[in-house]
């Protein structure tokens, strides 16, 4: 049974007997309604597992997502990634610390227009970090001397583990030095035909910081 009462819909169910209530807030079956339509848009994405060896790119990736949707959604992120709330929730906390997301009073919103400014938000981080810097040269210089780009080559070059591997090739991605990795391919595509193209790159990166 259904009924309007001031700014609330009231349900009512008879269970063994008994009567049980419920009063719901319009403005939130109104934000429920809202979400639903959000939702049917996002749950095309083809949803992806997540690989926990590589937790800056789940970062990126979940960071790409969002503003692909212009929501800011754990639900979104567990459905895509097949990830717990605890593992999403992180993951917006740490985008709220890189200044992806913002929050207006009690909820949480996205603050990049586009996977341009966002790109940009993470080419600040790598430049800030020397160590990393000096990482991609390492791999780079691999990459241009054998003309290959996968990150096997570069792990057993560099004798590095997977983890650390992955994560400079996503950055060495990012900054735009090889192409982005594509599910199924192991190649990735040189985008810089020597290492004094790589060191421009570099130092638009570092002006920029």
């Amino acid at each position: 049974i259904m009924s309007t009462s001031g700014k609330n819909l009231s349900l009512k169910a008879y269970i063994d007997g008994k009567e049980a209530s419920i009063e719901i807030p319009y403005e939130s079956l109104f934000e429920l309604f809202e979400f639903r339509k959000q939702y049917e848009e996002y749950a095309k994405d083809v949803s992806t597992p997540v690989d926990y060896h590589e937790p800056e790119r789940i970062i990126y990736d979940s960071a790409k997502l969002l503003v692909k949707h212009g929501v800011c959604s754990t639900e979104l992120l567990q459905r895509h990634f097949h990830m717990g709330y605890g593992r999403a929730a992180s993951i917006i906390d740490e985008l709220e610390n890189l200044g992806v997301i913002t929050v207006v009073g009690n909820k949480r919103f996205i603050k990049v227009k586009n996977e341009e400014e966002l790109c940009d938000i993470f080419k600040k981080q790598i430049a800030l970090n020397v160590i990393q810097l000096k990482d991609m040269r390492s791999a780079i210089e691999v990459i241009l001397k054998r003309k290959r780009c996968t990150t096997p080559l570069v792990q057993k070059s560099l004798d590095w583990g997977y983890g650390h591997t992955q994560t400079t090739m996503l950055n060495l991605e990012i900054i735009g030095a090889v192409s982005p990795r594509i599910e199924g391919k192991i190649e990735r595509d040189i985008l810089i035909k020597n290492l004094a193209e790589y060191d421009k790159l570099i130092k638009q990166l570092q002006l920029s910081k």
